[in-house]
């Protein structure tokens, strides 16, 4: 074979093995829509599970705004800017983000991080986990021109790659979105008793093997519960949440009416967990009540429509027995519409 063919055939061959190593990592330019190939794509976080997580921090730029996340045992807990229960269900969504998204093919960047909006990102996550003791920070970018496609890197790698769009709505939540606005969390396991103490006025429910029966108030002691009316209330009760988080220093209570507590909804379970809601007095301006579980010290609203539905149930159920009617129910003694004095 001559010479000059020799040198042609291993320069289309150096070509060919050149394209075929990097035919993955073709530079995107702005305004190219690179063909994605499913059987290149790779998981955005190699870990075991989701339980391997134990730490997330989400930094939001734009709202400035920095939000951190730990586990706690079975619980996942608010660390900052509040110390606080988070919602199961907002970090179950965060988790099967992380641990269920795929990235598309790495590139080469062409230009600098600042044209992918990856100098200074939109926002910043954050994550420990068993595999990755050390930090690791995801940097989620502008939007790509390719589809409902973001640009995104780690931060300590050189390529970048593109997310689905997803991935930074569930990641653009508030710190108020991912606290837990559950009053009684423990209303899904199997209840004991219910008390309800309104306006001097006291109801209890409690659960025998033969089902729900009145303890009080005492001229109905004993009189049994239809299921279907049960249902009505713990629906009722389930509904109750937290309308706003009023987080203020060096509180009160009595300032609010609540200690004493003239106030009070209680539950107890079979594993022997009680819970308490103490309300206090109403914000008119808010059409809500202040409130605390009985548990924790952060001052919260509870919206007045949720109450009341709440009594008008009770009262409906126990009001054919006795004689206590809804305008007897007098909730809270101090109605101003005003934030107290500090």
């Amino acid at each position: 074979m001559k010479f000059s063919t020799t040198v042609i055939f291993t320069i289309l061959f150096a070509v060919v093995a050149w394209f075929y190593v990097n035919r993955g990592s073709t530079p995107l330019r702005k305004g190219e829509q690179p063909a994605v190939d499913p059987a290149v794509s790779m998981k955005l976080l190699d870990v075991d599970s989701q339980e391997s997580i134990h730490w997330i921090q989400i930094q939001n730029m734009n709202r400035r705004e920095t939000v951190t996340l730990y586990r706690e045992g079975a619980l996942w807990m608010l660390k900052y800017p509040v110390r606080y229960q988070a919602d199961a269900w907002a970090v179950e969504e965060l988790l099967k983000i992380l641990t269920l998204s795929f990235k598309v093919t790495e590139y080469e960047p062409k230009e600098d991080w600042e044209s992918y909006g990856l100098l200074r990102p939109k926002i910043k996550i954050g994550i420990e986990s068993k595999e990755w003791p050390n930090r690791r920070y995801l940097f989620l970018g502008d939007k790509a021109p390719v589809g409902d496609n973001l640009f995104a890197r780690w931060e300590d790698k050189a390529r970048y790659f593109l997310l689905e769009e997803a991935v930074l709505n569930a990641f653009s939540k508030s710190a108020y979105a991912l606290r837990d606005k559950r009053i009684f969390r423990n209303s899904d396991q199997e209840l004991k008793k219910i008390q309800i103490r309104i306006g001097g006025h006291i109801f209890e429910l409690v659960k025998r093997e033969e089902g729900w029966f009145w303890d009080k108030p005492d001229s109905i002691q004993g009189l049994s519960v239809g299921e279907k009316t049960m249902g009505d209330l713990m629906k009722r009760l389930n509904a109750l949440a937290v309308k706003d988080f009023m987080d203020q220093e060096n509180k009160k209570w009595s300032e609010f009416n609540l200690e004493p507590a003239d106030s009070e909804i209680q539950i107890w379970t079979r594993t022997g967990t009680s819970e308490a809601l103490r309300l206090g007095r109403e914000l008119g301006v808010r059409h809500a009540y202040y409130g605390r579980r009985e548990d924790e010290k952060v001052l919260f609203l509870v919206d007045r429509n949720l109450v009341i539905a709440l009594l008008d149930t009770v009262v409906a159920m126990a009001g054919n027995l006795t004689e206590v009617s809804t305008g007897d129910l007098q909730l809270f003694t101090d109605s101003k519409s005003t934030e107290p004095n500090e």
